[in-house]
């Protein structure tokens, strides 16, 4: 792929979250993979966009019968592809579906408070129909306290622990036949934000017909923050469909830019949240983004904020992903922290899980 502009083809992908052509933004992505097919549709596929993009093609079809759109093998060859992974995608995610209910049925009996989490919690509300937004796995959210009365709730309708638990800080991977499911007792690894997120966002959970999610304003405030500090805000590993959800719940959902500003404070997740904002604002031209990123601009760290900018708008984080965590932690991440306090506990948190990682791993040999 050409790196002139290391967005051009993430903007061409979600353009049509917006409105934009499906046509102009599929030669964008023939340019941008030296008109490749089969490079656009791993493209397409690797960030869960084969879904949108297959019924965006469809309905310009049946809005271009007589331009000779339809007629065009090409384009009906891509769509066709499109559609059968889309399929695919709809299988899998009926039987997600059909995990979730016992899932949050044993929970509830067994008086463990929870609540979904990103694909799971977001996607009966922000797509029609099911197919729409791919997700590998369900992610799921309980109280530090209750992660072992909810490890038992699960396996007592199926469910089977993978892997030890002890290797990992925050979350312990379940599998229910071909359903993988992510348990987790911390937002992201213990020291990425400050103590009490969990029970925040418990606190205000929202009970729904397909189990319990957390509040609007949350669940925004989640999809900024997370993927700043698990995918780096804009590594390659940051996928569309995440980019996808955010821009459905400030286009579909009514929250207050004051609140959502006041969670991300609390939770010490603000700079990261403004991070995440400005990297969408290159690749969308979404008014109500805009006007999220004037109201964090007028409380952001105005040094801090250029230099964040700055690192975003060299790619920074995809240079270094692959090559050296510890630097791009020091040189990127670690600025995303909303104070030296909490850039402190970060790194000291960070350290603790790195020497219990290595005990545990030692105890094994």
């Amino acid at each position: 792929m050409r790196m002139t502009d290391p967005w051009a083809a993430h903007r061409a992908a979600i353009s049509i979250e917006e409105g934009g052509s499906v046509v102009h933004a599929l030669g964008e992505l023939l340019r941008c993979h030296d008109n490749d097919m089969e490079n656009v549709i791993s493209f397409l596929t690797w960030h869960g966009l084969c879904g949108l993009w297959s019924e965006a093609l469809l309905a310009h079809r049946g809005a271009s019968k007589n331009d000779g759109w339809h007629h065009d093998a090409a384009l009906n060859g891509l769509h066709d592809r499109l559609s059968n992974l889309q399929r695919q995608q709809f299988a899998h995610q009926l039987l997600q579906d059909a995990v979730m209910k016992p899932a949050s049925r044993a929970l509830d009996q067994a008086s463990v408070p929870y609540v979904w989490l990103k694909a799971a919690a977001v996607r009966g509300e922000l797509y029609p129909r099911p197919g729409l937004r791919p997700s590998t796995d369900l992610d799921l959210l309980v109280a530090p306290i209750d992660r072992e009365r909810a490890v038992r709730a699960l396996v007592s309708v199926g469910a089977v622990c993978v892997g030890p638990e002890s290797f990992s800080s925050h979350e312990q991977v379940l599998r229910h036949g071909s359903v993988d499911l992510d348990l987790h007792w911390h937002v992201l690894a213990p020291g990425r934000l400050r103590p009490g997120v969990t029970e925040d966002i418990l606190r205000d959970r929202v009970v729904t017909a397909s189990g319990a999610r957390p509040s609007h304003s949350h669940l925004l405030a989640l999809a900024l923050i997370h993927p700043a500090f698990a995918k780096h805000v804009c590594s390659r590993y940051m996928g569309l469909n995440r980019v996808a959800d955010t821009l459905r719940m400030l286009r579909l959902w009514s929250i207050e830019v004051e609140e959502l500003i006041q969670v991300t404070k609390r939770w010490g997740g603000f700079t990261a949240a403004k991070a995440s904002i400005y990297w969408l604002s290159k690749i969308s031209e979404m008014v109500r983004l805009s006007q999220l990123n004037m109201a964090f601009n007028r409380e952001a760290s105005k040094a801090r904020d250029k230099f964040l900018a700055r690192r975003i708008d060299q790619n920074w984080p995809d240079q270094w992903v692959d090559r050296s965590t510890a630097i791009l932690g020091l040189t990127f991440s670690v600025w995303l922290q909303d104070s030296p306090s909490d850039a402190l506990r970060a790194v000291w948190a960070r350290g603790a899980r790195a020497r219990h990682s290595m005990t545990k791993a030692s105890a094994l040999l």
